[in-house]
């Protein structure tokens, strides 16, 4: 009996391996072929060449981005465990609205290929535009993106999608309760490059949903001397990775992120973790804003707020509402307004930018 060769679809259309290659070519080699799209057909063909490996940047967030090598079979593990997590079937409609030559929008690539996905795709924006007649079963974005989707009033178009993973960094409280109200299944991922994107989900919305991640299958978590969160996924190559966050986890071996380790502030002996603080007081500010601590003669460190200035409130009113929220140690010292916040190309903030002595 012949071996029936394994299909691809792409909208809608059933290609083998050798013609999903001449496809890919010719779309790179196409004068009318927008750059953003032929990121997508060069990483198909990087897919299908003959290393055993994927290069890659990490995302920058805390230092330089550094250029890292992923071996493509950890990145079809990551892909499978993904897929069966979420229960999605081959030829199940995928959406690609990430850039593709970063992580994130790799592995959804990784996720349709392995799995025998539908990928469907539209150029990659801050508010991409999602078609208003058709399902999928799956999207990735990153939580700038569902900032800005709820802004525009366009939160409904997110129940196009049965399964939606938000990764990169932290949902606004704000957002999170936006999210929470929808009829379909989002989840927020907890990973990094380094582990080729997720290792742990929570639900955000639902009545299973949940402040705590809950590791994929194979995922050995535990807690270091300092309390930082130490990864070993030996599926994917990972063995005793000990992140920068700190972490607690629970009896049930879920994990809730506290803060990162180099953004803990010690201020009059007390430490303090600014994205707890950050949760706090997310009602009263409009703008996206952190947390830090600077140099302080008398406390060591002072805790400091920095805002994004897009905000419509005064800073007598921000204060007031700060001092309901937080006590007294807890209370930003200084406020400083910036125009626009620098990120990395996945939404962070680089906190680091803003972090000299002010």
């Amino acid at each position: 009996m012949n071996k029936v060769e394994k299909q691809y679809y792409l909208i809608g259309q059933s290609l083998d391996q050798s013609s999903l290659i001449e496809l890919s070519k010719s779309k790179i080699n196409s004068g009318s072929v927008d750059n953003w799209e032929k990121e997508i057909f060069k990483f198909i063909l990087e897919w299908f060449d003959e290393n055993d490996f994927i290069k890659v940047n990490t995302s920058g967030s805390t230092g330089k981005p550094k250029a890292i090598s992923l071996k493509k079979k950890h990145m079809a593990e990551s892909a499978h465990a993904t897929l069966n997590f979420l229960g999605i079937k081959e030829e199940d409609k995928a959406l690609l609205c990430l850039p593709a030559n970063y992580i994130a929008g790799k592995m959804m690539i990784v996720r349709v290929l392995i799995g025998g996905l539908d990928l469907n795709y539209v150029q990659p924006s801050l508010n991409p535009e999602f078609s208003q007649n058709e399902q999928f079963k799956l999207l990735a974005v990153v939580p700038s993106m569902l900032a800005d989707i709820i802004k525009s009033g366009k939160i409904k178009d997110l129940e196009h999608f049965e399964n939606i993973l938000i990764g990169g960094s932290e949902i606004s409280p704000k957002d999170e309760k936006e999210l929470s109200a929808l009829n379909n299944k989002i989840w927020h991922t907890y990973g990094m490059t380094e582990t080729i994107t997720h290792i742990a989900l929570r639900k955000v919305n639902g009545a299973d949903r949940s402040d705590w991640f809950t590791p994929m299958k194979g995922v050995k978590i535990s807690i270091s001397k300092d309390d930082a969160l130490v990864i070993d996924y030996n599926n994917i190559g990972v063995l005793n990775l000990t992140t920068n966050d700190l972490a607690e986890i629970n009896k049930n071996g879920d994990f809730k992120i506290l803060g990162r380790k180099d953004n803990v502030i010690i201020s009059g002996s007390l430490k303090l973790y600014p994205e707890e603080l950050e949760k706090k007081i997310a009602d009263i500010i409009e703008s996206d804003f952190f947390i830090y601590g600077i140099s302080d003669e008398k406390l060591g460190q002072k805790v400091v707020l920095f805002i994004e200035d897009r905000d419509v409130k005064t800073e007598k009113v921000i204060i007031t509402g700060l001092s309901q929220k937080l006590s007294k140690i807890e209370l930003p010292k200084e406020i400083f307004w910036i125009k626009q916040f620098d990120r990395t190309p996945n939404g962070k903030i680089l906190r680091r930018n803003y972090l000299q002595d002010k």
